[in-house]
Parts: C-alpha cells; structure tokens; sequence
C-alpha cells in the first residue's frame, strides 16, 4: 500500500501586515519598481476605503516558501443603476521557479473560492501571459480595454509622408499653426474656463450625483474614490484638470503630473456631468487646448472601446493603438452578463 504523497502546494489565507515580507518577495520584479512596493502594499490593502481585501498565497511544501500571491481588492460599483458588491482581482504573481499552470490555476481557484459570498462579480485586466490562466479558472473576456491617443505636434509625423529636407522646414510651421488653432479656439471660449488642481474638488462629489448612471456597469466616481486612486498612491503623481461654467463643475480629468516634461499627458480617468454629446466633445476640447497650451506632444487615455464612442474622444480624433482584454465573472449562475457596450473602465479601474 503507497504512503499518501504530499501535495506540492498548499494555500494559505494571506494577511498583509503578516504576511508582508512574503508577499513583497513575490511581488518582486512586477508592478513597478521595487522601492515601491512596500508603499504600495500599504495603500492597496491596508487603507483601502472599500474593505479589507482578500488574500490568497501560494506556499510551495517541500522548501517552505511562498511561491505566489494573489488578491481581490474591493470596488463601488453599479450595475444599472444598482449597487454591485465587487472586486479587481490584483497583482497576480508566481515565483519563476514555480511557474507551471498547476499552481497558477490553483491560486486563481482559491480567489474565486474565497470571493464567492462576498462579492457579486470579480474582474481583471490581464496581462497577455495571465490572460489564458485566467481563462482556464473559468472568467471569460468581457469587453476590450483599449488604448487611444490624440497627437498635438503634427511636424515630427511630417517625414513619413514626404522627404525629410521638406518635413524639416514645415515641421515648426505646422506645429505653430497647430497652437495657434487651440490658442484662439481656448480665447473665443465664452462662459467655459480650466484649471488645474493637485487635489479632487468636493464639486466632483455633485458631478457623480447629477449624472446618468443608470445605464451600465461602472464604479462609484467620486471623491473618495479619487483621493484613494490618485491622491495617495505611493507611485502616482496626479492632478485634476477641472472645467467649470461659472462656479459649476462640468467635467473633471484626471492626468498623470507631468510637470516640467511636457511629452505625452495622460489621463487616467474623467466624469462629465453632461449627457449631451457636444457638451462632453466640448469638454474633451477644453483638456486638449490646454494640454497644447502646456506644451505637451500628445494626450492618450486607456478604456473600454464603446466610451470613446459615446463620449466624444473618436469625435476628436483619438486613434486606437492597442487593446486588452477585461476579464471577469459573476459569482451567481442566474446573474445576467453586462452588454460589452455598456461596460465603462479607465486606469483608474485596474489595480496599478
């Protein structure tokens, strides 16, 4: 008769302040520098608004050593209108020494195990290597999480459409004709201003109340939410672009602080207040003024492909460069799936 063989692996419930030292060990080499880690375990799963996230570890039996780590960090959102008890499924890593599709598979299993109760409906956005693990532990591709980009400085683009010794002199006639456009378009602009502020303005709060969200599946967008994402982060340096007219709040971007390096600006999440699809272009056209104004080169943006429709950013020529997929599942059998065109992610919804 065989003895009973040891499994390989075994999970284990992960604590963050426990389990700290293991965790970091995984996390090395992965999301971001490594410096930053410890900060951002910190903010991720010790001081998030939304609820004490849950963790899963991986712990390899014969040596003793956490070979993987996996979470679920609670998120405000709603469907149609309704609230949603959801989670992101976050910074998903395995140790090279033990990276074979058994022990991925059985960290993605346990996640969803331990989610089931508490959550309505978990969600990632992948990576291209995660993407078929995730598959194999049953969520399925929900929507596509594109990215857009809209260029400022046309000169540099000059040489892929003519020689180089005419692209050389028009180059800086073209980009001034450029600032000039958004010069006069931001000066002739009656009623509408912009400005930018390090922190979210309370006014974001009234912005999300008076809103239409009653269509889709969407997170929360308000204050706290923004002061947790952006405000707080270990690695993230923002500031809010914000439109008003008059003392309203019209619209709010979030962008990445690129102060003193005027390439790309990125915006990382945004909420109109209007329904209207000339009233959300014409936000989208105060942000590319000034980021002209600001000198930038360009402004790009990730989301879920039907928001670059509806509100506004194809209208101003954001040209699609990539996609990736959002992955998810709902914990219920009898739970209906989201319509993919209904579904509205930025940045701000991964897990950074």
């Amino acid at each position: 008769m065989h003895a009973e063989q040891r499994p390989a692996y075994v999970i284990e419930e992960g604590d963050a302040t426990r389990d700290r030292d293991a965790i970091l060990t995984a996390w090395s080499g992965h999301f971001g520098p490594d410096e930053e880690h410890a900060g951002k375990l910190a903010h991720f799963y010790e001081h998030c608004p939304f609820g004490t996230p849950i963790i899963r570890l991986l712990r390899h039996v014969e040596s003793g050593q956490v070979a993987g780590v996996i979470a679920a960090v609670p998120r405000r959102m709603l469907l149609d209108g309704g609230d949603i008890r959801a989670a992101v499924i976050s910074h998903f890593s395995v140790l090279p020494a033990h990276r074979t599709l058994g022990p991925a598979l059985m960290l993605q299993a346990a996640i969803v195990d331990a989610c089931k109760g508490r959550f309505d409906f978990i969600y990632g956005i992948p990576n291209p290597k995660a993407t078929a693990i995730l598959k194999r532990a049953g969520h399925r591709t929900l929507c596509q999480f594109g990215r857009y980009v809209k260029v400022l400085r046309y000169g540099q683009y000059l040489s892929r459409v003519m020689p180089a010794l005419l692209a050389r002199p028009l180059a800086p006639l073209v980009n001034a004709a450029v600032r000039l456009r958004h010069a006069l378009r931001a000066a002739t602009r009656a009623g509408t201003r912009c400005h930018w502020s390090d922190t979210p303005d309370p006014r974001m709060d009234a912005v999300w109340r008076d809103s239409d969200t009653s269509h889709g599946l969407l997170a929360v967008r308000d204050t706290t939410l923004a002061k947790w994402r952006f405000n707080t982060a270990p690695s993230e340096r923002m500031r809010f672009l914000l439109v008003t007219h008059g003392e309203r709040l019209c619209a709010w971007f979030a962008c990445e602080d690129s102060t003193g390096s005027p390439g790309t600006l990125s915006v990382l999440d945004y909420w109109f207040v209007e329904n209207t699809l000339a009233k959300r272009r014409h936000a989208i056209k105060v942000l590319l003024d000034r980021a002209v104004a600001d000198g930038h080169t360009a402004v790009d943006i990730a989301m879920t492909g039907d928001r670059h429709a509806r509100d506004g950013w194809s209208g101003e020529r954001f040209i699609h460069r990539s996609d990736e997929p959002v992955m998810g599942r709902w914990l219920h059998p009898d739970d209906p799936a989201p319509d993919p065109d209904r579904i509205h992610m930025t940045y701000s919804d991964q897990d950074s």
